[in-house]
């Protein structure tokens, strides 16, 4: 979550440098198989201003900094992931894929999976990222208020709390591509919840439940900026299915 504070301290004297944030996370990074990060800014470039909240907007550099840590793919789906506008909302996309970094949440085209199947020690991952929409009005998407172009609407996961059937159906609908195309397991990394509060609401309880009916082996989920608990959910269309899912982990870099 790249606050300004972040963002002036990773300053350098040829650019930013943003390595020293992840000293002391670097050797458990690089022990896992395959680890991930939500990219909680848009890279818009420095056309624009170097901004933190309310309306994210971090040099490149924070990238490659994340990648010589060990992370492997990036999540994309989040409440600020607009926050720069169709351009950085496609300018991000830009600069990770010319990184090779994955990347799941967002997607450049409608042509494109809105998902991303990892074969991680022979195992055939699928894994899929979602965010809630912070929506005065229904009919429109607005990721922190900013309002999508209807264009750049269907090329993010998100979903509407006023609406999970659509969300269920549409979310169904990936799994089931998903497991056509090869994954053995299944990740959802879920934006959601409430910010500060220590343990999920209700809204968490009925989409993780339902998460585990549809198929999911693991849930992971973010935003509230602390940790809540984790829990073993059993499928009530399958009392032999397990999803672990975890509320929420918190922050780790920030400036909060």
């Amino acid at each position: 979550l790249m606050h300004l504070p972040c963002i002036q301290a990773a300053k350098v004297s040829d650019g930013y440098d943003f390595t020293p944030f992840f000293n002391y996370l670097e050797d458990y990074i690089q022990e896992a198989d395959y680890a991930v990060a939500n990219l909680e800014t848009t890279l818009a470039g420095p056309t624009r201003e170097y901004k933190g909240y309310p309306n994210f907007n971090c040099p490149d550099d924070i990238v490659t900094s994340l990648q010589s840590t060990g992370f492997d793919m990036l999540l994309t789906a989040n409440n600020h992931c607009y926050d720069t506008g169709t351009n950085g909302y496609h300018r991000t996309q830009e600069v990770l894929t010319n990184n090779g970094m994955d990347y799941i949440g967002s997607i450049p085209n409608e042509e494109t999976p809105a998902y991303l199947i990892k074969n991680i020690n022979g195992i055939n991952i699928g894994m899929v990222c979602y965010t809630y929409e912070d929506n005065s009005d229904p009919n429109v998407v607005a990721p922190n208020g900013v309002t999508m172009k209807d264009a750049d609407e269907k090329l993010l996961n998100s979903f509407n709390v006023q609406e999970l059937d659509a969300f269920y159906q549409r979310i169904e609908g990936q799994i089931t591509e998903m497991k056509e195309n090869g994954a053995e397991a299944l990740v959802l990394y879920i934006h959601w919840g409430v910010e500060y509060q220590v343990k999920e609401n209700q809204s968490q309880n009925t989409i993780a439940q339902k998460m585990c009916d549809l198929g999911f082996d693991v849930i992971v989920g973010g935003h509230p900026h602390v940790m809540q608990p984790m829990e073993l959910l059993q499928s009530t269309r399958d009392p032999a299915h397990r999803t672990v899912c975890i509320y929420s982990l918190g922050n780790v870099v920030s400036n909060q």
